[in-house]
């Protein structure tokens, strides 16, 4: 078998096996349930004021966070008014016969309730954590709808007030209000990020094929092909990390090889190709054309939805985030074209002729 078709039989298996896994990964670098959105949530007052405790809204709206600080241990109601969560000195507990313990594992409020639960069961408490933060997904603070808000639908382009929600949360004899607000705050357009995703690899193909069948060329067009694999990998890093951080709490391994398995998979073949290449080793070349691949879907196809949105969970602004999904996209298919293109000659890249003789 000649290495040229070996390298189409690679990059082939490549797309395949990248393909046949996105929708496993359909939101890699989204971390686990905290989609890019157009939707914001927000507190505006709490009522009576107090300093006993601190609530926010995080990740996108995608779930509340509550930290006890001083004073009785706080309850939090849940739907039916059955207490739902106790956070306090030692400690957060959930009570396993409140129905919002299973209504807020999904999104849409669809997990099944098992038998025993609600308003008229007593608590069933179990401790989730020992530090004094519950975080939680509350269906009050975001849109349960699976279509836009009409109200939104119509003029999606104008910031809007979807609704108003309140959660109470008890601490000894008082009740305080939380009131919030989640709003509409529509993004810009993707294009001028497609355009330039998509610009960069269109002058790197024509570049390549020039270079294709001229030794001195071929050598150039691969190292750089290699400082593009490298720049992707940082890239690609720097995203995942900046999304999985965005979840708070503990676990920050775990989360990032729980997004984020393809995508380390693909560093270390990228990072193993562009050593290859620059031996001047033909087979380096099909592994950074599957870690661009692996890359490209992951962590740019698979996120492009933020480039049109104004709300990601990440620890950076959503405006540094688009320009990574941006470049991503570009090295990603720019290292893709380049590859397949050199990949097309027969002999290697720096390898000379074999000895008739020999």
């Amino acid at each position: 078998m000649s290495r040229p078709r070996a390298g189409r039989i690679v990059c082939a298996l490549a797309v395949f096996v990248t393909v046949t896994m996105t929708p496993t990964q359909a939101s890699a670098h989204s971390a686990s349930n905290t989609p890019s959105s157009n939707f914001h949530g927000r507190i505006t007052s709490i009522v009576p004021a107090t300093n006993n405790f601190r609530i926010a809204v995080i990740e996108a709206t995608s779930r509340v966070e509550l930290t006890w600080r001083t004073g009785p241990e706080l309850v939090v109601p849940g739907y039916d008014d059955d207490p739902y969560l106790r956070i306090g000195p030692t400690g957060v507990y959930e009570n396993q016969a409140s129905s919002a313990t299973y209504l807020n594992r999904d999104r849409q409020g669809a997990t099944p309730l098992p038998p025993n639960t609600g308003p008229d069961q007593p608590p069933v408490w179990k401790q989730l954590s020992k530090t004094p933060t519950a975080r939680w997904h509350d269906h009050r603070v975001h849109w349960m709808g699976t279509t836009t808000p009409p109200i939104v639908a119509r003029n999606p382009r104008e910031k809007t007030l979807v609704q108003r929600w309140t959660i109470p949360v008890l601490q000894g004899n008082r009740t305080h209000v939380v009131n919030g607000r989640l709003d509409w705050e529509p993004g810009r357009s993707s294009t001028p990020f497609l355009a330039v995703a998509f610009l960069v690899p269109a002058a790197t193909l024509a570049f390549a094929v020039r270079a294709r069948r001229d030794e001195r060329r071929r050598i150039i067009a691969s190292q750089v092909l290699a400082c593009a694999m490298a720049a992707l990998v940082a890239i690609d890093i720097v995203h995942l990390i900046t999304i999985a951080a965005g979840v708070r709490g503990p676990g920050l391994i775990a989360r990032l090889f729980s997004i984020g398995f393809a995508s380390i998979a693909g560093w270390l073949a990228g990072l193993i190709g562009t050593s290859l290449i620059l031996r001047r080793r033909l087979d380096g070349i099909y592994l950074t054309v599957f870690s661009a691949f692996v890359a490209l879907t992951a962590g740019g196809f698979a996120d492009v939805n933020i480039l049109s949105n104004s709300a990601t969970a990440a620890t950076l602004p959503i405006g540094v985030v688009r320009v990574l999904v941006t470049a991503t996209i570009g090295f990603g298919l720019s290292i893709v074209a380049a590859g397949i293109t050199l990949t097309g000659h027969a002999e290697p890249v720096g390898s000379s002729p074999a000895d008739p003789g020999q």
